[in-house]
């Protein structure tokens, strides 16, 4: 749930540099070709229902949990399946929500475990992998790290995916996760747009760091339009890793909670909107990682305490 010891390493990185510094770091970098622009478009009113984004958050919470329950609600959601034990392999749920439709819910990173701060830490660049099913274009390139850890839980979840949609006849799916489960959920999003008939419905996620490259962030932008809405809180510091000077580029769909754990929201449109969380330059913490998302909390209580996880009650 907290930040790892390996991703404080990355995180790190961040304030290592000088303005001045980073941007020498970013002219310079090879990988900057694949970086895309920044968008100056002023924000608006978020063009999402608040309370898709607050049940959203609640099933993100509940992936923290070490004990899971089938059948137990959160929110409007009920627990349909389990997979990932959240130490060898990041815990993947499937919840059946009113609002969302079959939803899986992937885990952010467990500091408990060695394995998922690895995933967190591999932030190479690479093409996707054949295990995704040709949904990405090769010219992408995406964090080694993230895919493989989405590659972990995908066959199994993808096949309860199919089973349920065929007993619920549920045609809606949408993916949502918080901190690593939040870049889990986004290439999950693209895969799933891929195989299934109906597509995605919504990929809703919190504290997503960086994903892939500008290729990347534009194909996002191209087949999930007014589908992908990522969440930052506050001055949290994840959103802004890894650098875009190592090549990687956040797509579309940002909603900014500021002042964190706020009932201010906005939506910044386009890509890397410099009116919004990168507006805040070096004054980051990890703090706001964790907080309030829509009346709902992410880790607010230490271990247990706060499972199941409530909806909607901050």
């Amino acid at each position: 749930m907290y930040l790892g010891t390996l991703w404080l390493l990355l995180v790190s990185t961040v304030f290592a540099f000088t303005n001045d510094e980073l941007i020498k770091l970013a002219t310079n970098s090879s990988q900057m070709k694949n970086a895309g622009p920044s968008s100056h478009e002023q924000p608006t009113s978020i063009p999402i229902d608040w309370h898709l984004l607050s049940e959203a958050a609640g099933m993100s919470s509940q992936d923290y949990c070490s004990s899971q329950r089938v059948g137990e609600t959160v929110g409007d959601a009920e627990l349909l399946y389990q997979f990932g034990d959240g130490f060898f392999l990041q815990r993947a749920l499937i919840f059946k929500s009113k609002k969302l439709g079959l939803t899986v819910a992937f885990e952010g990173t467990e500091t408990s475990s060695i394995f998922s701060e690895i995933h967190d830490a591999d932030f190479r660049l690479v093409n996707p992998s054949w295990l995704l099913d040709g949904a990405y274009p090769e010219n992408v390139q995406v964090s080694d790290g993230f895919e493989t850890a989405y590659l972990q839980v995908a066959k199994p979840i993808l096949a309860k995916l199919r089973e349920y949609m065929e007993t619920y006849k549920e045609t809606r799916v949408s993916v949502t996760g918080h901190s690593l489960g939040a870049a889990m959920a986004l290439i999950a999003a693209g895969h799933y747009n891929h195989v299934l008939d109906q597509g995605i419905h919504y990929a809703l996620v919190f504290g997503l760091p960086r994903t892939g490259d500008g290729k990347f962030a534009n194909f996002i932008d191209e087949t999930l339009k007014d589908k992908v809405y990522y969440v930052v809180n506050g001055h949290d510091v994840v959103p802004h890793v890894p650098p875009r000077g190592f090549g990687y580029q956040h797509p579309s769909g940002q909603i900014w909670i500021n002042p964190a754990d706020s009932t201010e929201w906005k939506f910044y449109p386009g890509q890397e909107n410099v009116h919004g969380a990168n507006s805040v330059g070096l004054a980051l913490n990890t703090d706001d990682h964790l907080g309030t998302y829509f009346h709902t909390g992410i880790g607010e209580s230490e271990g247990d305490n706060s499972c199941p996880a409530q909806v909607g009650n901050l």
